[in-house]
């Protein structure tokens, strides 16, 4: 579902982009790995007014295409 929404949503709308980002909360361990069961990988860490944020980045490789 994940990686669905980032090919036809986010790449699928804007095809000059290359890469498409989350920043789910630290302490939220289902969602950074849900990210990286849909090609997401771990960038690092930053602090946002949520709490440490793990930043996750997805290539356009993901689609499959270029």
């Amino acid at each position: 579902m994940i990686r669905r929404f980032a090919v036809d949503v986010v790449f699928g709308r804007h095809p000059g982009w290359t890469q498409v980002c989350a920043s789910p909360v630290l302490a939220n361990i289902a969602s950074w790995r849900a990210l990286e069961k849909a090609g997401f990988e771990y960038a690092g860490t930053f602090e946002s007014q949520h709490g440490l944020c793990r930043l996750m980045v997805a290539d356009r490789a993901i689609t499959g295409r270029r």
